[in-house]
C-alpha cells in the first residue's frame, strides 16, 4: 500500500477508537482518496473527500469507493451542506492560510459527538498544542516511517 501505510493505518485506528457506529466522515485535502484503501465498509456510513486537485479527485472517483463521494473544492471556500461525526485534516492544515479560523469554522459541522483527526508531517508539536488549547486531545500517536520521517496523528474530541 505504499510507504505511508503506517500513517494511514494510524488514522484508521483513530477512526475506530471513537467507537462511533458507521460515522459520517469528511476528509479535507483527501488527494486521490488513499485513506479509503485502508477503510472497510464497516468503518463509515458516508465518506466525503474534498481536494483542490481535479486530477486527484478524478482518480478518487474512478476508484468507485463504496458510500464515498469526492469533490473538487478549495477548503478556504468550502461550506458543507451536511454534518459529520469525524473531520480529517490529513497532512493539510499547515498548507492553509488562517489555519485556526478554518478549524473553528469546520468545528461547526459536527453531529452531536464530533472528532477531529489531524496528521502532521514532522510532528508539528506547535500545532498539536495549539489545537489542544481548544479541543480535548484523546490520543496522539507518533508514526515513524524511516529515520527523520515521522508524523503525529492526533485525535481530538470536540
Amino acid at each position: 500500500m505504499g510507504k505511508e501505510n503506517l500513517r494511514y493505518q494510524a488514522i484508521v485506528n483513530q477512526i475506530r477508537e471513537t467507537q462511533l457506529t458507521q460515522p459520517r466522515i469528511l476528509d479535507l485535502g483527501c488527494g486521490y482518496g488513499a485513506l479509503n484503501d485502508y477503510l472497510s465498509q464497516e468503518d463509515y456510513s458516508h465518506f466525503l473527500g474534498v481536494d483542490f486537485s481535479s486530477n486527484a479527485i478524478q482518480r478518487a472517483n474512478d476508484a468507485q469507493y463504496p458510500n464515498a463521494t469526492f469533490e473538487v473544492v478549495d477548503i478556504h471556500q468550502f461550506y458543507p451542506k451536511e454534518t459529520f461525526d469525524i473531520i480529517i485534516f490529513n497532512e493539510v492544515l499547515y498548507y492553509l492560510e488562517d489555519q485556526m479560523d478554518i478549524v473553528n469554522r469546520f468545528s461547526t459541522y459536527f453531529n452531536a459527538k464530533g472528532f477531529f483527526i489531524f496528521s502532521f508531517y514532522g510532528g508539528r508539536e506547535d500545532l498539536v498544542h495549539e489545537l489542544e488549547e481548544k479541543f480535548q486531545l484523546i490520543h496522539k500517536e507518533t508514526v515513524k516511517q524511516t529515520d527523520g520521517v515521522l508524523w503525529n496523528v492526533c485525535l481530538y474530541k470536540i
